[in-house]
């Protein structure tokens, strides 16, 4: 006879944000939020943990580098909330500082839980703040929701995302010479069949949901929908929306869209994303760009339906995950960076 096991690994990856200030007196202020709803027939899984980092740093060239870091893990076993923040330089304060500092919290709420209904909310948020020529301070944080030990019935059910991210930026933000990117986004919906050891089957790799979003400026991303706007000159956007998966209910598509110098380049879209509105290749769109049919309330985008069905009675692996980068600047560069995300989630 016979005997299968079968294990499920859930993970969501919740969001990342790094927001750095250097002098000429620059304030930036990050908040990332994602919401996550995930349902399934029957029983729910007994253990669930939310993974957190929160790091802040500040210098001023006296008293040198004030830096503050905290992670850990917070388990979960029903409805509940939690929280951390960390402080650094003149927020904390700090002895010898006068100018710069930083703060860094998360914040994680599981609103539902039980049934075969997962749903929780999750918010990096954080600022950072210099004035003086030579002061820099930055800050990150991040957090992940991981749901352990899910049964084969797992294998089909409906998932929601819905992203809500805000960047703010103030002060002379430009850097010498190019600009820089800074927003880069990625979210990912992997999901992976298990070979009986417990690795990665690679004949057995899907995505069901993939998001790249790399800014010039400050945006955000919520019920309204996609605003993106650089206060320093023509927007430069890349944005690639991916639902193609055979696994996933509904018609396939995908949008593309990149915008160079405040010029449309690039300009696709198809399937779920065909009523978006995306402007056509040729169209100057300046320093802003404003997508009110990306509204996270999108259930036609953002909420979907699997069946895992044919891949057979094996183990598998659901990452919910996304990803967010950004380039700290030297000191004489004068600059500031602002980013809003989660952390980079390679694909296999």
């Amino acid at each position: 006879m016979r005997i299968n096991r079968w294990r499920m690994f859930f993970a969501f990856l919740g969001p990342v944000a790094v927001a750095s200030g250097a002098s000429m007196g620059v304030v930036s202020s990050y908040s990332t939020t994602h919401n996550y709803l995930f349902n399934v027939p029957g029983p729910f899984p007994t253990v669930s943990v939310f993974r957190y980092a929160v790091n802040t740093r500040a210098f001023e060239p006296a008293p040198g580098w004030d830096v503050h870091n905290r992670s850990g893990t917070w388990a979960i076993v029903g409805p509940g909330s939690f929280s951390t923040t960390e402080r650094a330089g003149t927020d904390r304060p700090t002895a010898g500082f006068v100018d710069a500092g930083a703060t860094a919290s998360v914040f994680g709420n599981v609103t539902a839980w039980g049934a075969g209904l997962y749903s929780a909310t999750m918010n990096a948020s954080g600022i950072a703040h210099a004035n003086l020529v030579g002061n820099r301070a930055n800050a990150s944080s991040s957090m992940s929701t991981m749901i352990l030990r899910a049964g084969w019935n797992w294998r089909a059910g409906r998932f929601v995302w819905r992203p809500v991210i805000v960047d703010q930026v103030s002060g002379n933000a430009a850097a010498v010479g190019n600009r820089p990117r800074v927003v880069r986004n990625r979210d990912p919906i992997m999901v992976r069949g298990l070979l009986p050891d417990g690795s990665e089957d690679p004949a057995f790799v899907d995505s069901f949901f993939d998001v790249f979003l790399e800014m010039s400026g400050g945006g955000s991303w919520d019920d309204a929908g996609l605003r993106a706007i650089d206060a320093e000159g023509p927007l430069d956007l890349k944005l690639s929306l991916v639902r193609e998966s055979p696994f996933v209910a509904g018609v396939p598509g995908r949008l593309d869209l990149q915008v160079v110098d405040g010029m449309v380049t690039q300009s696709v879209a198809t399937g779920p994303f065909s009523g978006v509105g995306v402007p056509p290749v040729g169209t100057m769109l300046g320093g802003s760009l404003d997508l009110p049919g990306l509204s996270n309330l999108n259930d036609s985008i953002f909420a979907f339906d699997y069946d895992l069905s044919n891949w057979g009675e094996r183990e598998l692996m659901f990452e919910f995950s996304g990803g967010g980068a950004s380039d700290i600047p030297e000191p004489a560069a004068l600059m500031l960076i602002g980013v809003t995300g989660t952390m980079l989630l390679r694909r296999r």
